[in-house]
Parts: C-alpha cells; sequence; structure tokens
C-alpha cells in the first residue's frame, strides 16, 4: 500500500460520519434550525452556554409540519443569540433523548436555559433543566419566549460608579454595572470592548455577542447619556464598538466598521480576544464549577472563529466540525494528532489523568519535533484531542469500530482517504515510533470509506442573519 506523507493523528478514535443534514425533511439544508440527535445533544444544548429551544417531534406528525416555516424564521431571528434546535423522535437512536425529557406528543417545545446546575441522581454532573413551552406557537410569541431567556452577560457602563468605588453590581432585573474605572480595573489583561448605543438597555443581539466571546474578552456598554464617555473616546455616532485589546482604559482602540452582522462582529471581537486558553463558562452561577481547561486550549462551540495557533505547550480539543477544518481539514496533506481522552471536569482525578495524558502528547510531540531535519513531513503535523466521554468522543469510537480502552490513537490522511489506528502502550515513546514509520512508509494503511467529522456543525449555507439593532 502506499506510504502516508502527510496523516491525521487522532487518539483513540476515528471520526464521525456526516450526520443529516437536515431534520427529516422538515428544514432545509440552510436552514438555522440545528440538527439534534443523540450523538450532538449533549455539546449543542447541555453544554452550550445560550439558552436553547428544542423542539421534540416526529416527521409525520401534521401540526409539526404547520409549526416549521414559523420555527424556521425563528431560528434565523435569534441566530446568535440563542439557538433552535430539533429532535426527530422517530428516529430509534433518539429514543432516548425524547423519553428522557417526558416527550408524549408532538411537537414538544422545551427550553433549556443558559444556566447549568448540579444533577440531584449524581452531583458530578452539570444538567439543564428545561422548561416545557406552553404558549403560541407563533414566530412572534416563539421569537420573545426565547429572547426573554437570554442572560445578561454585558456590563451597563457609566461614568459615576453604581455602588462604591471599584467595584460592580447588578440591579433586580440581574444587570452587570460598572463605572468605566472599575470596568477597565477588573480583569486589567483582558481584552475590553465598549459599545456605544441610543439604547437604554442591552440588545439581543449585544447579549449573544457577549455569550459568544465569554471570558476571552469583556463587553461593555455605554447608554447615550454618557456624554462624558463619549467625549473621552471621540464618539460622534451610534451604535460605535469599539475593542481594546490591551485591556487597557488607556489603551489604543479599535472601531469596527461593518454592519450589524453577528458573525462579522464577532469576527472582529475574536480577532482582538485573547489568543490563549479557553473563556471560563459565563452562563454557571459563581458557585458552580468551571471547567478548568486552559492547559488544553479547547474551543467552544460558540467560537470557531477564534483561529490563534497553539503554544508548543497546548494541545487543543476538539468540540465541533469546524474545530477539525480549522486545525486539520482545511489545509491539504496536514498531519493531525487527536487523542481521545476521557475527562469529567468535576472530577480531580479525571482532571489529573487528563493533565497526565496530554503531557504524553506534549512530550511526544516535542521528540517529533527534533527528527524534522531527517523527516521533513513532521513539520506539518498538528496535535489535538477529543473527549470520549462526551457524545462527540463515543461517536468516534463507534465509527473507527475502536476498543473501549482509553487513550487510543488513529492516523488519519483525509486527502488520501487513508488511516491507521494506534495500537500499544500510550506513552511518548510508542507514539513517536508509531509516527514516524508511519510517515517513512514502514507500516499499512487502511482505506478510509467516510468523511472526517466530529459533530454537526452549523452548515456555511446557513441563511445570512442581518439584525436590525446593535
Amino acid at each position: 500500500m502506499k506510504a502516508i506523507s502527510s496523516m491525521v493523528v487522532v487518539a483513540a478514535g476515528c471520526i464521525v460520519p456526516l450526520l443529516a443534514g437536515s431534520v427529516a425533511g422538515l428544514y432545509s439544508p440552510g436552514s438555522n434550525v440545528i440538527t439534534l440527535s443523540v450523538y450532538n445533544f449533549q455539546a449543542e444544548v447541555i453544554d452550550s452556554d445560550y439558552p436553547v429551544m428544542v423542539e421534540f417531534f416526529a416527521p409525520w406528525c401534521g401540526h409539526c409540519k404547520n409549526l416549521a416555516p414559523a420555527y424556521d424564521k425563528v431560528a434565523t431571528d435569534v441566530y446568535g443569540i440563542a439557538k433552535v434546535g430539533a429532535v426527530d423522535c422517530d428516529d430509534q437512536t433518539n429514543a432516548p433523548i425524547c423519553s428522557q425529557y417526558g416527550v408524549r406528543g408532538f411537537p414538544t417545545l422545551k427550553l433549556f436555559p443558559a444556566k447549568r446546575k448540579r444533577g440531584k441522581e449524581n452531583p458530578d454532573r452539570l444538567i439543564k433543566v428545561p422548561q416545557t413551552y406552553e404558549y403560541a406557537r407563533t414566530r412572534k410569541a416563539l421569537r420573545e419566549y426565547i429572547l426573554g431567556k437570554v442572560p445578561t452577560v454585558v456590563t451597563r457602563v457609566t461614568q459615576k460608579e453604581p455602588a462604591k468605588s471599584g467595584s460592580s453590581t447588578k440591579t433586580a432585573s440581574s444587570e452587570p454595572r460598572a463605572g468605566l474605572d472599575a470596568f477597565f480595573a477588573k480583569a486589567p489583561e483582558t481584552p475590553k470592548a465598549l459599545l456605544f448605543t441610543t439604547k437604554d438597555k442591552a440588545t439581543a443581539l449585544y447579549k449573544g455577542l457577549g455569550i459568544a466571546l465569554g471570558q476571552k474578552m469583556r463587553l461593555g456598554w455605554v447608554p447615550g447619556t454618557e456624554k462624558v464617555i463619549q467625549t473621552r473616546f471621540n464618539v460622534t455616532k451610534f451604535p460605535t464598538l469599539l475593542a481594546f485589546p490591551s485591556g487597557q482604559i488607556d489603551g489604543e482602540p479599535v472601531q469596527y466598521d461593518g454592519p450589524v452582522d453577528f458573525d462579522r462582529m464577532k469576527k472582529f471581537l475574536a480577532k482582538h480576544a485573547k489568543a490563549k486558553g479557553k473563556a471560563k463558562t459565563i452562563a454557571h452561577s459563581e458557585s458552580e464549577p468551571q471547567e478548568a481547561n486552559s492547559s488544553n486550549g479547547s474551543s467552544s462551540s460558540q467560537n470557531p472563529s477564534d483561529d490563534a495557533s497553539p503554544d508548543l505547550n497546548t494541545i487543543p480539543q476538539l468540540q465541533i466540525q469546524d474545530d477539525l477544518v480549522r486545525h486539520c481539514l482545511q489545509t491539504p496533506n496536514t498531519i493531525c494528532m487527536v487523542a481521545l481522552l476521557t475527562h469529567d471536569p468535576a472530577s480531580v482525578p479525571s482532571t489529573t489523568d487528563l493533565s497526565d495524558h496530554l503531557a504524553v502528547l506534549t512530550d511526544a510531540r516535542q521528540q517529533l519535533l527534533s527528527k524534522m531535519e531527517t523527516l521533513p513531513a513532521l513539520s506539518t503535523v498538528q496535535w489535538m484531542w477529543v473527549n470520549a466521554a462526551t457524545s462527540a468522543g463515543a461517536q468516534l469510537k463507534i465509527d473507527c469500530r475502536l476498543s473501549d480502552s482509553f487513550p487510543s490513537v488513529v492516523l488519519l490522511h483525509p486527502t488520501k482517504k487513508r488511516y491507521r489506528p494506534f495500537i500499544g502502550a500510550f506513552d511518548a515513546g510508542n507514539l513517536v515510533a508509531f509516527t514516524t514509520e508511519t510517515l517513512r512508509g514502514k507500516a499499512s494503511v487502511q482505506p478510509m470509506d467516510f468523511e472526517p467529522t466530529i459533530i454537526q456543525a452549523r452548515k456555511q449555507t446557513q441563511k445570512t442573519v442581518v439584525h436590525d439593532e446593535l
């Protein structure tokens, strides 16, 4: 068999075949309604920092068909602000989800809030408790209900401190507030952004941007009555969005000059946000645990535009298809090392094991980099990992017919459609030998009859969403 000159190394699992492009024909491939299934429900709904409206339906259901046009439009209306998905309960693989949430008729609509809490039966797991939607099934009613569930994570910034100097507070409506100096003084090295607007409350779109950026960037907004702040930053038109990459009040701001469009604005802000580390999830209450991923550089399904390259000591986590595309698929003949590891963020031993496994990958990578002069193909190796404890990781294992023993490795070459599973003890020496012998053509590889996929990502053919206010 032909030698692989450039390959993808996927630890512990192959990558998922493409999921269905639309939900049983109810929604077009370009719809913003997310196709939910047993494979991606955890990542798209439970692990998401956004509130998520979920429709449980059956394709033969007349009421479901009648709801579809309005539901489709709502998904476009709230794109970037909240998420809208649908589960086909007629598909037997989705039966566990539909049963878990007590679905007895179709369509059943449930809103999964942004905030997670500890489960009663298993306190080590964070869950979302859904609220059944029992109101009018019109576009307007659904949109207003969903928007009312979007948390306010952006800060109202005023010249005068709302509380005692140097502090920030929340009003009864849970709106974060801070004086200008306090806003910049908190987390001084974290990039900031200020939106100058004529509105007297944070818009839904800006709230969505706050959720998307997490703590990689602190977002604030300045109401139109704050003339002193407007003058300080030479703001004369509204809305005006300024990014402060340095995070300092006297830093040079960068002004956004594009349309009021979620994707473009997120890309602009992400460009000036923190380049390293994963933002803490902002939808948790302060008493809830946060996933400590600062050492692995995992990315969020809501932050696909953060394309900063990891440093030598960072192994990025793949959570959605966009991550795989960015780190591996978009450049032909790229070599990628993806480790399928298990990690429960609520478990200290599990986190320790994850740290040890990532250290093995880092060690192997460093050893391989020292061999680049004799094996140039090593210069294109990319390293990443997938959590086998999530639905994404579980599906990888199933599709690649791998054992339940983790961690494990498989080499993929998407361009040449070849792969080679790793067999042996998971240590740096074995990984180095496995990679070098494969790249030198001293090992057999297998044909890859699937498309590399992590979890269904939002499609590039989605309807263009341009919000009319900021």
